[in-house]
């Protein structure tokens, strides 16, 4: 069955989408399999309905791997003129947006972010310990070749 306007929809990241029709809505976890250039790609295809202009690709590629969150490139994205045009709902970015709303606060911002800094400080260095072992695999691997 066709999905209806309004119905949302989930995707999964080797779920064929048909473009001509578009997906209704489709919630932001859904780009969170991707990484670098194909994530760009995938916001771009699932949000606007078609591949990324070369400028538009370099720019969002550059903020990603700065470091800045893949939420800032799919709130940029979806806000735009053209995504409204297409009409996908996105799904899933309300708190995004509140905690961004609330971090702009003067002072507010600041002790929010370092609140939310020491909450996730334990998950961070075990997301670093992982990204180290990872790297080091990744090294070895390559001084095999």
């Amino acid at each position: 069955a066709q999905p209806k306007k309004g119905d949302t929809i989930m995707l999964q990241p080797s779920t064929p989408t048909d473009q001509a029709s578009g997906p209704v809505s489709i919630h932001a976890s859904y780009f969170f399999a991707f990484y670098d250039a194909e994530f760009v790609n995938q916001v771009y295809q699932k949000l606007l309905g078609r591949e990324p202009d070369p400028a538009g690709h370099a720019h969002y590629l550059t903020v990603i791997r700065a470091g800045e969150s893949r939420y800032l490139v799919i709130d940029g994205i979806s806000r735009s003129a053209e995504a409204k045009n297409y009409g996908v709902a996105l799904q899933g970015m309300d708190a995004y947006r509140r905690r961004k709303a609330l971090y702009a606060l003067p002072i507010i911002g600041q002790l929010a972010q370092a609140i939310a800094l020491l909450w996730r400080v334990g998950a961070l260095r075990k997301d670093l310990r992982a990204l180290e072992n990872h790297l080091y695999r990744l090294s070895a691997k390559a001084g095999d070749l």
